[in-house]
């Protein structure tokens, strides 16, 4: 009985041909890397065709989200640290100075923050302890990171409020004399506008 399955020798590639194969392949693949993944995951664009596709934007993107996440990892991590024993753990004293002496008013203002993709922006009301403001602040490109916290001269950090959401509204109340405010990033591909209303005891608007 002969056996119809065994294949004829010319079905069978060649050690030739398998290292031709092999090279082509480790070719098309380093070239991918190179024009696709490189500029697209790590902002690495040794061609230039990842500026020419927009791809290099993409990667730089994630770079720079990838390194404020670690940066917020960390700086969690260092929170957790400190424990809450002490009550004023949230309060990084970091100067003796004496602060500036702050004449706020009644005032209303409405703000419009523009985000590009990947951009973050701050912005703080100068105010009194124990100075309120009702705020409302809404995106127009959906859930923007946001960061609600105070500074002053003898404080370096003080927490309020901090997560992912596309509107929020409340009262903020100054816990000692200093800047009050917030901090918001665009982690979209796409840009969008911050609008942000304030009415209450502040004394003026600054923007970082």
């Amino acid at each position: 009985m002969k056996n119809r399955n065994i294949p004829l020798d010319t079905e069978i590639p060649s050690v030739g041909k398998l290292i031709k194969s092999t090279i082509l392949a480790m070719f098309i693949a380093t070239i991918i890397l190179v024009t696709i993944v490189l500029p697209a995951e790590y902002g690495i664009d040794p061609t230039g065709v990842g500026k020419f596709t927009g791809l290099l934007e993409m990667g730089k993107i994630k770079a720079s989200l990838a390194e404020e996440a670690a940066a917020d990892e960390a700086r969690a991590t260092a929170e957790k640290t400190k424990g809450t024993d002490d009550p004023g753990a949230s309060l990084e004293s970091v100067s003796n100075e004496v602060p500036v002496k702050i004449e706020s008013t009644f005032q209303t203002s409405e703000i419009k923050i523009p985000l590009l993709a990947g951009e973050g922006k701050e912005l703080k009301l100068t105010m009194k302890e124990g100075d309120q403001v009702k705020f409302t602040w809404w995106s127009d490109g959906g859930k923007v990171v946001f960061d609600a916290h105070a500074d002053s001269v003898q404080v370096k950090y003080h927490n309020y409020a901090k997560g992912k959401d596309e509107r929020r509204e409340g009262v903020l109340e100054a816990a000692f004399d200093g800047n009050h405010g917030w901090y918001w990033k665009n982690r979209t591909f796409k840009p969008m506008t911050i609008t942000l209303q304030v009415s209450g005891q502040y004394a003026e608007v600054k923007r970082f």
